[in-house]
C-alpha cells in the first residue's frame, strides 16, 4: 500500500529497563498515528489485553516485553480545501454569472468527500461561455484532462481546479456557386470552392484566395449576414472575427480576363499600312472571346519578295496562331481562338511571320533537236513553281537571237514537256528557271538552270 517505513525491523532484543523505539510509517495523503496491534488474523488486540505490549502513544513497545509482536500502521487521511473557478470569461450557469471561485472545505485525500457530502460530483456540469465547450475540471489553467474524483489531488492543505473550456469551430463553406461578369453561375470547382474550413473560435479567420487561369479572382462575397464578419468597401470579405460563433458561407466573384489585342505586319503591308495597329474596337477583348473574325482578315497582309507563313504570338514565330490559307493552329478548336493572353490586362501583339521567296534553280533539264524541232524535258525534281521561263539560242551567251517563254504547270504535274518548231539553225543552247509570286503578286524569278545544248540530229 505504498507505506515507507523510518527503518525496517524484524525483531527487537526484550529490555526490562526502558521502551522499545518503534520505527515510524509514512504513506502519501495520510498522517501517522503510530501503531495497532494485531492477531495472526489481522484481528485488533485491545489495550486491557495481558498480550498487549505497546505504550500509551503506540510508538514503542513497553518495558519488558518479550512476546512475537504483530503490527499495523495506523493512518488517517489528510484532508484539504478544493476552490473550483471558472478559468474564463462571462461564465454562466442558467443565465446566471458564476462566482470568481468556489470553495468546498474539508476534502478527504482518501475519498475526495466531506462531512458535508460534498464530492466529485458536487462541481458544476452545465457551466456555459460563448464559444466554448465546457470539459470539466483539470488541476492547472492550462490543463486539458478532466479529473474524476476529487480524492488524491494534492497532500497540500488546498488546491484549485480550473474549468476546461474547449473553444468551438465553426464551418467556413466556400460555395460552388459564384459569380462570373456579374452573373450568377452555379457548379464551380475553381481551387477551394466546394470545400469547407474551419474557424476556431477565439482566433480570426482570413479566407483562401483563389488563383485561375482564366478569370480574375475579386474576392468573396457573404451569403447572408453576420456581424463578425469583415468586408471592404467593395464588399468582399477580408476576414472573420475571433468572436463569431456561426457557420459562414462564401461565394466567389470573378471577372474575365482581359487584354489588348494588336497586330504587326512585322515589315509587311496590312490596310496600306506598315504600322502595328489595334485590332479590337474596344480598349480589350475578354479571354473567353472568340476573336477568329479579327485574325482571319490579317492573312491578306503582303510583303514584296516575300510570302506569308503564317500569324503568331510571337515575333520569332514559335506560337502560330493562323497559316496563311486561314487553318486555325491556336488552341484545340478548328474554327475558334479564344485565350491569347493567360495575364489580365495583358497587351498582346500578333506578328506576321514570312518567308523570303527564292525559287531554287533546275537541275534535272534535257534537251534534243531533230527535224527543226527543239524538245526540253523538264524531269520530276525541277517541280514545284507556279510557272517557268525558258531560253533557248543559237549563242551559248544568250547574246541576239533568243526566244524566251514562259509556261505554267499544274499542281499534279510531275514533269513536262515544251517543243518549238520550225527552227533552222544547227545548234541551240537552252536554259530555265523558275518562277514563283511573292504575297503582293509579283513574279519572282529564281537563277536560271545551268545551259545543256541540244544538236540538230542528222538521220
Amino acid at each position: 500500500e505504498d507505506v515507507k517505513l523510518s527503518k525496517n525491523i524484524s525483531t527487537y532484543k526484550v529490555n526490562e529497563n526502558k521502551e522499545t523505539s518503534l520505527p515510524k510509517a509514512s504513506k502519501t495523503g495520510y498522517k501517522f498515528n503510530g501503531w495497532i496491534q494485531v492477531d495472526s488474523s489481522g484481528n485488533e488486540i485491545s489495550s486491557d489485553s495481558e498480550d498487549y505490549v505497546l505504550n500509551e502513544a503506540a510508538d514503542k513497545l513497553i518495558k519488558g516485553a518479550a512476546t512475537d509482536v504483530i503490527l499495523k500502521a495506523d493512518f488517517e487521511s489528510i484532508t484539504y480545501s478544493v476552490t473550483y473557478v471558472p478559468n474564463g470569461k462571462d461564465v454562466k450557469c442558467d443565465g446566471e454569472s458564476v462566482p470568481s471561485k468556489t470553495v468546498l472545505t474539508g476534502i478527504s485525500y482518501s475519498d475526495g468527500t466531506n462531512d458535508s457530502s460534498d464530492s466529485f460530483e458536487s462541481l458544476p456540469t452545465d457551466w456555459e461561455r460563448d464559444g466554448y465547450t465546457f470539459k470539466g475540471f483539470a488541476t492547472s489553467a492550462k490543463g486539458d484532462t478532466a479529473i474524476t474524483t476529487l480524492a488524491g489531488l494534492t497532500t497540500k492543505k488546498s488546491i484549485k481546479i480550473y474549468a476546461i473550456w474547449e473553444a468551438n469551430t465553426n464551418e467556413i463553406t466556400y460555395s460552388t456557386n459564384y459569380i462570373l461578369d456579374g452573373t450568377e453561375v452555379s457548379d464551380g470547382s475553381f481551387g477551394v470552392m466546394g470545400t469547407t474550413e474551419s474557424q476556431t473560435y477565439g482566433k480570426a479567420f482570413t479566407p483562401s484566395k483563389i488563383n485561375q487561369a482564366t478569370y480574375v479572382f475579386k474576392g468573396w462575397k457573404l451569403v447572408g449576414t453576420n456581424s463578425n464578419v469583415k468586408v471592404s468597401k467593395a464588399g468582399y470579405v477580408t476576414s472573420i472575427n475571433k468572436n463569431n460563433t456561426s457557420d459562414v458561407t462564401l461565394e466567389a466573384e470573378f471577372t474575365t480576363y482581359t487584354y489588348k489585342l494588336n497586330y504587326s505586319p512585322n515589315g509587311g503591308t496590312y490596310n496600306s499600312s506598315k504600322k502595328t495597329l489595334k485590332l479590337n474596337d474596344s480598349d480589350s477583348v475578354k479571354y473567353t472571346d472568340d476573336v477568329a473574325a479579327l485574325v482571319s482578315p490579317l492573312v491578306n497582309t503582303t510583303k514584296k519578295g516575300y510570302t506569308l507563313s503564317y500569324i503568331a504570338l510571337d515575333k520569332k514565330g514559335k506560337t502560330p496562331v493562323i497559316s496563311a490559307d486561314g487553318t486555325i493552329m491556336y488552341g484545340e478548336s478548328d474554327s475558334t481562338i479564344t485565350g491569347l493572353s493567360s495575364k489580365n490586362n495583358g497587351n498582346v501583339t500578333l506578328y506576321a511571320i514570312w518567308t523570303k521567296v527564292k525559287p531554287n534553280a533546275i537541275e534535272e533539264l534535257t534537251a534534243s533537236y531533230s527535224d527543226g524541232t527543239l524538245t526540253v524535258n523538264i524531269g520530276e525534281s525541277a517541280f514545284g513553281a507556279e510557272a517557268y521561263e525558258i531560253q533557248y539560242s543559237t549563242n551559248m551567251l544568250f547574246i541576239g537571237g533568243v526566244t524566251t517563254d514562259q509556261i505554267s504547270c499544274s499542281e499534279e504535274q510531275t514533269s513536262y514537256t515544251y517543243t518549238a518548231s520550225g527552227l533552222y539553225g544547227s545548234k541551240y543552247y537552252v536554259r530555265v528557271r523558275r518562277i514563283q509570286n511573292d504575297s503582293v503578286g509579283e513574279d519572282v524569278k529564281g537563277s536560271w538552270s545551268s545551259t545543256v545544248r541540244a544538236l540538230k540530229s542528222v538521220n
